[in-house]
């Protein structure tokens, strides 16, 4: 669900705020146990986020930059351009991995080719990888599930409660035994219903 050419899911389909562990799982979840390969880009697996440079001089994506001085052409002010930056540039997704709270985030101690995401400090690797409740350990415990359950390998994927607004949700199936998949995009809580299985904890 992320690459180098788009945005920091985390911020553009999430809460990378008030709700920034809570949206990073849940769409960490929501992917990872489907049929396929799961395949995690650098950072995701910290939640990082899409990254707030104060001036176009900061970006090096060519096409963030003629974006700016096409809105700019077009009559929009300098701060509705950068913000419109902070929301879609390729280089959100382009930052140096964020390995702990030291200089240049651990990655390097020569400047980086771009600017480090200032948040840094309190998104990195070193800090999560003893919490039990980081997001670091959420996609090393998936890893794990995933890999001793034949189930999330090998399973069939039928999607279920579809027509719900906040929920997405699916069954993966082998035989009689099955996982059921479970996750609330939304801001708000989420209440189901699915009549069709015993839903245990």
């Amino acid at each position: 669900i992320e690459n180098h050419d788009i945005p920091r899911v985390v911020s553009t389909w999430g809460n990378d705020k008030e709700y920034w562990r809570e949206s990073a799982t849940a769409l960490g979840l929501m992917y990872f146990m489907q049929q396929g390969t799961p395949f995690i880009y650098q950072g995701q697996e910290i939640g990082m986020t899409n990254v707030k440079y104060e001036s176009v001089d900061e970006y090096n994506d060519v096409k963030s930059i003629n974006a700016y001085n096409d809105m700019l052409e077009n009559g929009f002010t300098e701060e509705q351009c950068i913000k419109h930056l902070w929301a879609v540039s390729r280089d959100n997704a382009r930052t140096p991995m964020q390995w702990s709270n030291s200089i240049n985030a651990g990655f390097s101690n020569s400047k980086p080719w771009i600017g480090i995401n200032p948040n840094y400090k309190y998104i990195n690797v070193e800090d999560q990888i003893n919490d039990k409740e980081s997001i670091l350990n959420f996609y090393k415990d998936m890893i794990r599930i995933r890999k001793n359950n034949p189930i999330l390998i090998y399973g069939e994927y039928k999607l279920i409660l579809e027509n719900h607004d906040k929920i997405y949700a699916y069954i993966r199936e082998i035989n009689e035994e099955k996982f059921i998949i479970i996750t609330n995009l939304s801001e708000n809580k989420a209440q189901y219903k699915y009549e069709n299985e015993i839903l245990k904890y």
